[in-house]
């Protein structure tokens, strides 16, 4: 081989490997994300009762929890939160001739990442929903509790 070949060869190659090079390096900089992930836990009818407890937890929080140096190394979590929601169920249509209304007062417990560590906080709330078989009516009650990744509601 000449050195004219091989310089005429090792342009176009160092070009593609420049090329590759600048696609990897995009490629690794794409932010991935994994999931929404939803959880559901409720209480039912008889079930919502003075002194029940219902919990729900992000299906990381033990992980977190047990590794709070490391686990930022594995994934992030880009926001989560906490409903709590009271409502009458109307998909039978079943008709009630009488108005009612119904109120759950609850104590919520949450957990929320404070630098590598979980801290608490204890809120009480309150939801109400009513039925008027002439009226208008609300049939679901809703409060959200944004930044949270681990709650638990006693009636």
């Amino acid at each position: 081989m000449s050195p004219s070949f091989l310089t005429s060869l090792s342009v176009p190659l160092s070009k593609f490997l420049f090329r590759l090079c600048l696609l990897v390096l995009v490629l690794l900089q794409l932010p991935a994300k994994a999931a929404d992930e939803t959880w559901i836990n409720s209480l039912n009818g008889a079930q919502i009762t003075s002194g029940a407890t219902v919990a729900i937890q992000d299906q990381h929080f033990d992980y977190i929890e047990d590794n709070p140096n490391f686990w930022q190394n594995r994934f992030g979590i880009e926001s989560s939160q906490i409903q709590a929601r009271l409502w009458f169920d109307d998909a039978r249509r079943d008709f009630y001739a009488q108005a009612w209304s119904v109120t759950v007062n609850y104590d919520i417990e949450l957990w929320q990442l404070s630098g590598n560590a979980f801290t608490s906080v204890t809120y009480p709330g309150q939801l109400s929903i009513n039925y008027d078989p002439t009226a208008p009516y609300e049939d679901i009650a809703l409060l959200v509790y944004d930044g949270f990744l681990k709650g638990k509601i006693t009636i």
